[in-house]
């Protein structure tokens, strides 16, 4: 079974392991500051873009995750769909799945209070896009996330090669920003989505396949 934090909008990496039916979402940690918990990263015509939610204060390590509360100032759900129809406008899939997901930003009566309800909401919502047939399931009490899956999932710190060869698995998949940025593995499931769209989950199947064997081979040499 593999145990898996929260996170905001995960890599395509963290998605392709919801192909598990036996995956669970760690639902009794504490909060961990500066991580994919409340954070993504997309790409532009600049490089890697880095979207983070707000939380408020209090939220420190010794809060349970389900209890984080997001804060609204800044007007931060309004500046990341704006950042994200900046990036993928443009992309083949963008008009076609923006309206399932705007909502979840600019709906006031689709928004999530707690950072937790906020990235299952996402999650799911871009599970039933793609088609991934993964339900909801939580652990019941801590365990943990699992340590050798997750040192997979985060996604990259910069662009083009160095991404790319820190990546353990990936499998190229056309970005609107490959051909002066290069292929940039393990994005935002947002990239995969407005790039690929139904095929989004081969790309995830492939992926699984490689992740899996990669994580085999790391614990049975």
């Amino acid at each position: 079974m593999v145990v898996l934090p929260t996170a905001y909008a995960p890599s395509v990496a963290y998605m392709s392991y919801l192909l598990d039916s036996s995956t669970r979402i760690e639902a009794h940690e504490y909060y961990q500051k500066q991580t994919y918990r409340n954070r993504c990263a997309i790409v532009g015509a600049e490089g890697v873009m880095k979207l983070s939610i707000p939380v408020l204060a209090g939220s420190s390590q010794q809060c349970p995750i389900q209890s984080v509360q997001i804060a609204e100032h800044d007007n931060w759900r309004h500046k990341h769909w704006y950042t994200i129809e900046t990036c993928y406008g443009a992309s083949p899939y963008y008009e076609y799945y923006a309206p399932d997901l705007a909502p979840l930003y600019l709906d006031k009566s689709h928004r999530a209070i707690s950072l937790y309800q906020h990235n299952q909401w996402l999650i799911m919502r871009i599970c039933q896009l793609i088609r991934l047939p993964y339900q909801w399931r939580e652990t019941e009490q801590y365990i943990g996330a699992s340590a050798d899956v997750c040192s997979q999932l985060l996604p990259p710190l910069s662009t083009a090669s160095t991404a790319t060869e820190e990546a353990i698995a990936s499998v190229p998949y056309y970005q609107v920003f490959a051909r002066s940025l290069g292929f940039i593995a393990n994005l935002s499931i947002f990239d995969l989505l407005f790039n690929m769209g139904p095929e989004s989950l081969l790309v995830l199947r492939q992926l699984h396949n490689q992740l899996s064997g990669s994580l085999n081979t790391r614990l049975h040499p």
